[in-house]
């Protein structure tokens, strides 16, 4: 171990919320100490439905404050420039890191860790601009032209675009904590299916949507980054909608085909090969862009991420993590258009595996609730394979009539990089929960991975108690309405959590 983790109790009221913050600038300078400034632009509260706890917020003392991206409890994804060694290679911070949880982040409160931690940053940026172009190179533009038939076609013009050249460019880096924190949520890694081997597009339409993400795609992010337009403190995490201007990886294509003397323009999905047609010549142009930057605006006017934004996720409903703040405008265009620029997570998955090399799944599985009656939460239990080797997946859940594994969708080998969900429901016969009681199992997932699953009603009181917890006596798996500490029994969760495997 490089250190000790610190964990703070959580108050009930914020319920194991976790929030994304950021540097002080839209930019962060890594030479000047930053300020925690509140607010994305034109957002709103974000609520505890809207909230995932693999967002976190952290600060590297002396250095900066950002949001990240927690993966496997152990590694924050995060912007390389929130860092104070984001020119080397990799290494020891040398400061202390404090990751935040909850709504309303940078109470004492919301403080799940403090120790030391390790950087590490992608290889050398002239191999990771080298990649970019070999696959546009050789895999989007021999796809294009197989698909197109431009070797029936009397010319074609190819283009392809590589920014991100410079060491500005290569904004990402993973951050290992020496212990790991406990969560509910996993986020997973998207990995395109036109770069999955052999995969061989049957249409225009099959080939668009097999990339990353397109133009228009919306996404709602949350972060603590302050209001470029009036500089407003909220005392909650905030979210926007942003949409997706230009996607990290992109093609535009159109024919230009002639009839007689007449020149027509058609989009790529039109089939110019029928001979109904009648055309005389046709021709196909398209332009491929690789780019180190997926860049997006708000949804609506003098919206967006603002200053302190930096490193905090551009994140699907669904948790895929495609990209982390890295630049954005500091004052919006005619259209009150604010830009921001994520470095995409497109290229990096083999380095991702390289570094993390483990399952990635939740470290628990808990519902605490403030209020008697009938509690019956459904857990979606999301596992991506975060490692160049196949991984074993054999679900199994401790007897107990509480909890029930209903649907498995994960092989018993999941591949590299693939992800899976499985789906536990509790409580079936509606029993009426009472003030103390509670329902805990551990699913199994493999001989590395033992998950504590937990619903419980909490005590009066239990919010604001700071003193050290006593375990009760008796059987912890099942209450049937006695009256256990509810911090005693979040505290048995997180103790189980952190007992996992690596």
């Amino acid at each position: 171990m490089i250190g000790r983790r610190t964990i703070r109790t959580i108050h009930l009221k914020k319920l194991l919320a976790l929030t994304a913050i950021a540097s002080g600038m839209a930019f962060a300078n890594p030479a000047v100490s930053a300020t925690i400034s509140p607010f994305v632009t034109g957002g709103q509260d974000a609520t505890q439905e809207d909230y995932k706890d693999y967002l976190v917020g952290f600060t590297v003392e002396g250095i900066a404050a950002c949001g990240g991206a927690l993966i496997n409890g152990k590694w924050i994804l995060t912007a390389k420039h929130c860092t104070p060694i984001w020119y080397q290679t990799n290494g020891d911070l040398n400061a202390t890191v404090r990751v935040y949880q909850g709504l309303a982040a940078y109470d004492n409160d919301d403080l799940v860790y403090e120790g030391p931690a390790v950087s590490y940053r992608e290889w050398n940026i002239a191999d990771q601009y080298a990649y970019r172009e070999d696959v546009s190179k050789f895999v989007v533009a021999p796809m294009l032209r197989e698909l197109l038939k431009v070797e029936e076609l009397t010319g074609y013009t190819e283009v392809l675009w590589n920014f991100g050249d410079t060491e500005l460019n290569d904004d990402i880096v993973l951050i290992e904590l020496s212990e790991q924190i406990p969560h509910n949520d996993t986020v997973t890694l998207p990995f395109p299916k036109v770069l999955e081997e052999h995969y061989s597009p049957e249409s225009w339409e099959d080939f668009q949507s097999s990339l990353n993400q397109q133009a228009g795609n919306e996404y709602l992010f949350m972060g603590w980054g302050s209001d470029r337009e009036n500089g407003a403190d909220p005392d909650t995490l905030q979210k926007v909608q942003l949409q997706v201007n230009e996607p990290e990886l992109n093609v535009a294509c159109h024919y230009t085909a002639f009839v007689g003397s007449n020149m027509n323009v058609y989009d790529c999905d039109f089939d110019v090969t029928n001979p109904s047609h009648g055309f005389r010549s046709t021709f196909v142009d398209y332009t491929i862009t690789g780019s180190a930057f997926t860049e997006t605006r708000g949804l609506l006017a003098y919206t967006g991420t603002g200053p302190g934004d930096s490193g905090t996720g551009l994140i699907s409903p669904d948790g895929e993590l495609f990209g982390v703040v890295s630049r954005g405008d500091s004052v919006p265009d005619d259209q009150g258009e604010y830009r921001t620029s994520f470095s995409s997570t497109l290229w990096y998955a083999d380095w991702f595996k390289q570094q993390i090399n483990s399952l990635s799944t939740p470290s628990m599985l808990s519902s605490i609730e403030v209020e008697e009656g009938v509690h019956s939460p459904e857990f979606r239990v999301a596992i991506q394979n975060v490692s160049n080797s196949e991984q074993l997946i054999a679900p199994y859940l401790s007897s107990n009539n509480f909890f029930v594994l209903e649907e498995n969708h994960c092989p018993s080998l999941l591949g590299s990089y693939e992800t899976c969900e499985l789906t536990i429901v509790s409580n079936l016969g509606n029993d009426y929960l009472t003030e103390g009681d509670s329902h805990s199992a551990t699913l199994t997932l493999n001989s590395e991975t033992d998950l504590p699953v937990l619903v419980a009603v909490a005590s009066e009181g239990d919010d604001d108690r700071d003193e050290d917890i006593t375990p009760p006596t008796g059987d912890s798996g099942s209450s049937g309405g006695s009256s256990f500490s509810f911090l005693w029994l979040l505290g048995l969760v997180s103790a189980l959590a952190l007992r996992r495997k690596f």
